[in-house]
């Protein structure tokens, strides 16, 4: 079994993002991802112990595959969750990985610095994720408004299941959504990039074309009504489909609340900004 690294930064290490849907790696230039649902059946801000088994397990997976040299950092499910210390310890016991639990600014930090990647000009990036949603405004690579909400596409489905009309009044209703304006408005986060690859009808998950490709809240409203009427889009696998109806429409009432006319979906996201940010070179 490979000794992996705690949160020591080395040359080339592997870095596995604990989010509230999914664990992902980067490594070697290429990402993995294991869709776990950690944020899935969270009362009273306690993380489900099948969940936290679960999302243990897939990081396990994917420090093995890596063969070890891992860091780790996690999002909003662990940092909110009350028995935090449980999960940590299992993924501790498990892999050796002591793991990064971000605040809600730092998420923000690294995923413009993601989806960025060095640009200039008045950049806008929404982040949504399982359990959070972080809307970062910035200009020639500085952030001057970062915020994070405890939306996200798991939440909403546990909260709402198919009912659409109330998980929009709850973001409406419950969150004061900022409106600004950017010369590009680019989104990062599984629900847009799945949204995307749906979008363009790929056979095949395609990062290359993915990355770049631009959505309409129409054209997210399109999806969410094909996607209920049955049609089968061979990118979007089974662990997605039970969250991205709910996503899909959280991320339209954030356009819709902060005027955003299109989104950007980008390819880079926080899992290369937090390796910018940390300076794993």
């Amino acid at each position: 079994m490979p000794v992996y690294s705690g949160i020591f930064y080395e040359r080339n290490m592997n870095i596995i993002d604990i989010g509230s849907n999914s664990v992902r790696i980067m490594a070697d230039g290429k990402k993995t991802v294991i869709t776990t649902r950690l944020a899935e059946n969270m009362k009273d801000d306690m993380l489900n112990e099948l969940s936290m088994s679960r999302t243990a397990a897939a990081v396990k997976t994917l420090c093995d595959m890596a063969d070890g040299k891992c860091c780790a950092f996690a999002t909003e499910a662990v940092r909110r969750a009350k028995n935090k210390g449980d999960f940590l310890a299992l993924v501790k016991n498990l892999t050796g990985l002591s793991v990064d639990v971000l605040s809600g600014e730092a998420e923000a930090e690294i995923s413009y610095i993601g989806a960025t990647m060095g640009s200039i000009g008045d950049s806008a990036v929404i982040d949504l994720g399982g359990a959070s949603c972080e809307i970062i405004f910035g200009k020639d690579k500085k952030i001057f408004k970062a915020n994070s909400y405890p939306f996200g596409c798991v939440v909403l489905k546990d909260r709402f299941g198919n009912d659409l009309e109330a998980l929009n009044r709850f973001i409406i209703d419950t969150f004061d959504l900022p409106k600004m304006k950017a010369d590009a408005y680019l989104a990062v986060g599984g629900t847009a990039t799945a949204l995307a690859a749906a979008h363009l009808a790929l056979d095949v998950y395609d990062p290359n074309k993915v990355n770049g490709h631009k959505l309409t809240a129409e054209d997210i409203s399109g999806l969410i009504d094909e996607i209920i009427g049955g049609k089968d889009f061979p990118t979007l696998g089974e662990a997605r489909r039970k969250t991205i109806v709910q996503g899909a429409a959280a991320l339209r009432a954030v356009m819709k609340i902060s005027n955003i006319p299109v989104l950007t979906v980008s390819e880079h996201d926080n899992l290369e900004g937090y390796k910018i940010s940390r300076n794993i070179l």
